[in-house]
């Protein structure tokens, strides 16, 4: 049964890959994650470049925190640092049991199955709607940024 409202929550955090991370890996894991996240029917959105990992995870709270606990013990990656951890009032990915989008100079033919345009420039943050999460904004803020 999906959240309320009421019971709806948003975690964001950074990490690094322990080891870089090719199209193959990055498939395999974004497997993993949308088995796992249609099971427990959470939505969000990965981001990788250089290394780096940003998500942004979003559906029941006590279902969010359990996640996020596996997630911080996974050893593919490190330095996990939470920069969101809060109530949400709408889900900012519904639909997408984990949308992706690879922040780096990769061939569109050489993208993983399920790859996003959401952070495709020409998407810009005034394009959101007013009531849009905070979460995110952050994510197009890193997006344009460059580094995260």
């Amino acid at each position: 049964m999906p959240p309320t409202n009421d019971n709806l929550h948003q975690i964001m955090y950074t990490s690094t890959a322990a080891q870089h991370m090719d199209v193959a890996d990055l498939s395999d894991l974004l497997m993993q994650a949308r088995e796992t996240n249609n099971r427990l029917d959470v939505t969000g959105m990965l981001l990788y470049r250089k290394k780096s990992f940003m998500q942004l995870i979003e559906g029941e709270h006590d279902t969010l925190v359990d996640l996020y606990e596996t997630i911080q013990a996974d050893e593919r990656h490190r330095n996990v640092i939470t920069l969101l951890d809060d109530h949400a009032d709408d889900r900012d990915f519904e639909g997408w049991s984990m949308a992706f989008r690879y922040l780096g100079d990769l061939a569109p033919d050489d993208l993983p199955e399920g790859y996003s345009n959401f952070f495709d420039k020409g998407f810009e943050a005034s394009d959101l709607q007013e009531d849009s999460s905070y979460g995110k904004s952050m994510l197009l803020y890193f997006r344009d940024a460059g580094e995260f």
